[in-house]
């Protein structure tokens, strides 16, 4: 449900509430009877965790604000305590009653807007152990578990969500423009301080991509170039394996697709091998080697 009230209707992603019962027991079914059937598998390294945690979108439904209220009164016990925690005596904002606390839209009382994000990240991590439980249960220990996340995001507490996975990784990209260096090797950084370990770089951009508002090929991968960009993308590969990415790419978006955003994923390597190859000649050969 959106903030205004309105729900939702078929035909888009990122739709379910991770705050619903009946939601994360399906989750929790489909988990546990994929983990059945691929937790012993040799060919299955690991398991991600959702994508990119859907963008850490809440639904404003009832049942959320329900929980919300209830994960108040555990934390606070009173509501002497929560009012004189969160100073409403000033501009009238006391509360009576733990059902006149509202899930806030815009600005609000500070202590109100600090716990609803401390809700938000409670739910995406419990959302996410919920899985992560059962996949343990029955898959190899060999399989990692991890979940992509978006660099500096700040919809949730990535330290508390990471804790349970095996490591971090991320989604890599340029958005319009060119690359930033500075600030690409400092998201990398930061990713690599949530567990204080190496990750890995789930997604990431040679090209453009339409859903991101870039019609550029900004790291013109294969185009045929010779304005300098030429072999951008093989260098920014070397570059995430120099500053602590363990894994491949395993995902690559190479071009625009008829029917859709997006067209082939490829996994590249995490080292040096791709020193001396030209980009298009590169992914052309993953694609052989896929289809």
């Amino acid at each position: 449900m959106e903030p205004n009230g309105q729900r939702v209707t078929h035909g888009n992603r990122a739709h379910a509430s991770v705050t619903s019962p009946r939601y994360l027991e399906f989750c929790r079914s489909i988990a546990e009877q994929m983990a059945v059937r691929f937790g012993h598998n040799p060919n299955v390294v690991g398991w991600q965790i959702d994508n990119e945690y859907g963008y850490a979108f809440m639904s404003y439904d009832p049942v959320t604000r329900q929980k919300f209220q209830d994960w108040l009164k555990a934390k606070y016990k009173t509501l002497d305590n929560l009012n004189n925690h969160w100073t409403t005596a000033y501009w009238s904002e006391s509360y009576d009653n733990w059902a006149e606390i509202p899930v806030p839209i815009g600005g609000h009382n500070p202590g109100l807007m600090l716990e609803w994000k401390h809700f938000v990240s409670q739910a995406w991590d419990e959302y996410q152990r919920n899985q992560i439980d059962v996949i343990r249960k029955h898959a190899d220990a060999r399989q990692f578990i991890t979940g992509n996340l978006m660099g500096f995001f700040d919809g949730f507490d990535h330290y508390q969500i990471t804790e349970p996975l095996t490591f971090a990784s991320w989604d890599d990209y340029v958005g319009s423009g060119h690359v930033d260096p500075a600030y690409n090797g400092l998201a990398h950084d930061l990713t690599r301080g949530f567990k204080r370990q190496n990750f890995w770089v789930m997604e990431t951009q040679p090209g453009a991509v339409r859903d991101l508002g870039d019609e550029l090929a900004v790291l013109a991968v294969g185009a045929g170039h010779d304005d300098g960009v030429r072999g951008r993308f093989v260098q920014r590969n070397r570059a995430h394996a120099r500053v602590g990415r363990d894994g491949a790419h395993l995902a690559v978006r190479l071009a625009l697709g008829r029917g859709g955003l997006r067209r082939a994923l490829v996994p590249l390597p995490a080292d040096d091998s791709v020193e001396g190859a030209e980009p298009g000649d590169l992914l052309a050969v993953k694609i052989e080697n896929i289809q």
